[in-house]
C-alpha cells in the first residue's frame, strides 16, 4: 500500500487525515488572513493620522517662520536710538532711568517708546518681548 493510499484511507474526525489537515490549514489561513487584514487596516489608519499630524506641524512651522521673518523686519525698521531704548525697556528700566542713561529728556524717551510700540505692532510690553524674541531666533 502506498503512503498516499494510507493517508487517504485513514479515518480521523470528519474525513481522512489528509482532508482534516487540509481543512485545518485552510482554517488557519483564513484566520491568519483576517488577522492580517485587520492589522493592515489598523496600520493604514495610524498612517493616515500620522500624515495629518505631520501636515499640521508643517503648517505651524511655516506660520512660525513667517512670523519670525515679520518680527525681524519690524526690528529692522527701528532706528538705532529706538533699538537702544527698546533694549533698556526690555531690561525693565523705567522711562526716567532710561532718560538719564542715554542723556535724553523723559518726554523724549516716552515718545521713542510710543514709536517703538507702534512700529513693532505691540500693544503691551509682553507682546513686544515676544516679537523681539521671535526676531532674535531668525
Amino acid at each position: 500500500m502506498a503512503a498516499n493510499d494510507f493517508v487517504n484511507r485513514t479515518e480521523w474526525g470528519s474525513g481522512t487525515v489528509a482532508e482534516d489537515a487540509h481543512y485545518s490549514v485552510l482554517a488557519t489561513y483564513r484566520r491568519d488572513r483576517k488577522s492580517t487584514e485587520t492589522l493592515l487596516k489598523e496600520a493604514l489608519a495610524r498612517e493616515v493620522v500620522l500624515r495629518q499630524q505631520r501636515d499640521r506641524l508643517l503648517q505651524q512651522r511655516e506660520k512660525l517662520l513667517a512670523g519670525r521673518e515679520d518680527a525681524a523686519s519690524r526690528v529692522g525698521n527701528l532706528t538705532s536710538r529706538q533699538r537702544q531704548i527698546m533694549e533698556l525697556i526690555l531690561l525693565g528700566h523705567r522711562n526716567k532711568r532710561i532718560a538719564s542713561e542715554v542723556s535724553l529728556s523723559q518726554r523724549t524717551v516716552e515718545s521713542h517708546r510710543a514709536a517703538i510700540m507702534k512700529k513693532m505692532g505691540a500693544r503691551c510690553l509682553p507682546e513686544l518681548t515676544q516679537l523681539v524674541l521671535a526676531a532674535s531666533l531668525v
